[in-house]
């Protein structure tokens, strides 16, 4: 019985210590945008998840344009600053196979 308790604190403890888990894969989804991500600049991108094309897991995110004149559009993600150590490294993955005049 003490075994059980010790092991039932210990289970506990574990679950209040965890990390966060941010939804940097895009996999948390609700009316078809990614939890926590924002997106902003113009209205002439069409911005949505691909399901075809993912890297890891279900999803990616994609930014097409449809207007006449380029501008912008970008998805973010906030990262609260709430990590040990002096560095942080984020690494992502852009396809940028048949882009025709585009940058």
């Amino acid at each position: 019985m003490k075994r059980l308790l010790i092991i039932l604190v210990f289970l506990v403890s574990l679950n209040s210590y965890a990390q966060k888990l941010f939804n940097l894969d895009f996999e948390k989804v609700e009316n078809g945008t990614p939890l926590e991500w924002n997106n902003f600049g113009s209205s002439d991108y069409i911005i949505s998840l691909d399901t075809l094309h993912s890297k890891n897991g279900k999803n990616a995110a994609t930014i097409e344009y449809n207007g006449d004149s380029p501008d912008f559009k970008a998805w973010a993600y906030t990262i609260p600053a709430q990590y040990k150590g002096q560095k942080i490294k984020l690494t992502g993955y852009l396809k940028t196979e048949n882009v025709t005049d585009g940058w």
